[in-house]
């Protein structure tokens, strides 16, 4: 499915029922996922979801504030952990991010008044006609992540009951006129979901930062004065220096530079307030689940989750249980940062699981760049240019276009099989 220029979509979002006049001033935003018609959930019942095989051990967990402060030994430990980490599950925690915990739980408090509103009050918040990549609210039984064509095995996709969540998304860009978009929000998610919008840009540009670091860390000097100069606590071995052009190598912002376009593209952020809402009256379908398997389309997602555990990371045909903590960000990468590390970061299948049947949220966060960007190795990063590339040289959007477009079909087919059930 082609997609309007202006258009911006880390993800994918179906959003039903008409309301002109808030879709006509929000953006488009970005998800990894699709809001489609599908089966309600009441036609047969399951068990809640078993627990993964291992534990969640494996998540590494870094300071924000350690690295920004740290000196240059203490930042090439961290990039080093970073890259590690990367390289085997794709996720990682990050604690010190700078979000205050009073935003974090004002943005809960928000989430929690606007979603325990009636059906009819939350549908005045659609976009206007079944559209992916709108914000808005998205009501039940619309999503199912596990038809997305973004697993590790696509061929064994199968046709996944829809997703036991409903949402809202919101996008934006900073340079924006955030005030006139205000005007067309729920009043209950009025100006704490602009401060966290504005306060979530951040991390994720610190997060790039840090990332970048890790990245340049590769080149094969850096690498050499690593080996012979820092241990593994980062403290120096010896008084070697490192050479100033590699210093500054090092500090190049590499994933800046890309989803920074060089025509002045300002990064788009699209946050979600989950709504695991409460299943204690709903018979669940086989394998249905609170998001089903998939994985993120662009570049990292910041988590904010409740301390209820529910995320699971597929490691090696293996589900993990991730750690949950309101104050910390489980944060992974999507296909576009695997494809342009050339495959040495992964984008692991991800989804969420019914550990509880009691009503919850998560808020995940989104950065997505220019799609008009072409897929290729990124410049400064030795170990994503050592190799032949691995994927095709086409642009973000012809990346995701066919990725759309396999859902848009498939939907369509369940659509006209079931009819739209809400």
């Amino acid at each position: 499915m082609g997609m309007p220029a202006t258009a911006t979509l880390t993800s994918f979002i179906c959003l039903l029922f008409a309301n002109l006049r808030f879709s006509a001033a929000l953006a488009p935003g970005i998800y990894g996922a699709d809001c489609a018609t599908s089966p309600s959930t009441s036609s047969s019942s399951s068990s809640m979801s078993s627990q993964p095989s291992r534990t969640s051990s494996v998540f590494r967990e870094f300071s924000l504030t350690e690295f920004k402060s740290g000196d240059l030994h203490t930042k090439l430990r961290i990039a080093r952990e970073l890259d590690d980490a990367m390289q085997h599950t794709g996720f990682f925690v990050l604690r010190d991010h700078g979000v205050s915990p009073e935003l974090i739980n004002a943005v809960y408090r928000a989430a929690d008044a606007f979603f325990e509103k009636p059906s009819e009050y939350k549908m005045q918040f659609t976009n206007e006609t079944v559209t992916w990549g709108l914000p808005g609210y998205c009501p039940p039984g619309l999503e199912s992540e596990g038809r997305a064509r973004t697993v590790e095995n696509p061929e064994e996709k199968t046709l996944s009951p829809s997703d036991l969540v409903e949402n809202f998304l919101y996008s934006f860009r900073p340079s924006e006129d955030l005030e006139a978009k205000e005007l067309l929000l729920p009043p209950e998610l009025k100006s704490t979901i602009r401060d966290y919008a504005l306060a979530t840009h951040k991390v994720i540009e610190d997060v790039q930062r840090m990332a970048s670091f890790a990245l340049s860390a590769t080149d094969p000097e850096i690498i050499s004065y690593m080996h012979n100069n820092i241990t593994e606590s980062g403290h120096a071995q010896t008084p070697s220096n490192l050479r100033e052009d590699l210093v500054r190598v090092l500090n190049e912002n590499l994933l800046e530079r890309y989803f920074h376009s060089e025509e002045h593209y300002e990064m788009e952020i699209l946050f979600r307030l989950n709504h695991y809402f409460d299943l204690s009256n709903v018979e669940l379908e086989k394998n249905q689940l609170r998001i089903g398997e998939h994985r993120d389309f662009t570049g990292f997602t910041l988590l904010s989750g409740e301390d209820v555990k529910g995320l699971e990371v597929k490691v090696d045909g293996e589900w993990i249980a991730a750690p949950s903590d309101p104050h910390k960000y489980v944060i992974n990468g999507g296909i576009l940062l695997r494809e342009i590390t050339n495959n040495r970061w992964r984008a692991s299948s991800h989804r969420v699981a019914v550990t509880s049947r009691k009503r919850r949220f998560s808020i995940p966060v989104f950065g997505d760049p220019d799609h008009r960007n072409i897929v290729q190795p990124l410049k400064g990063c030795h170990a994503c240019n050592a190799e032949p590339f691995k994927h095709p040289r086409i642009t973000v959007q012809e990346l995701l276009d066919p990725i759309f477009e396999a859902v848009r079909t498939e939907n369509q087919l369940v659509h006209d099989s079931v009819g739209t059930k809400v």
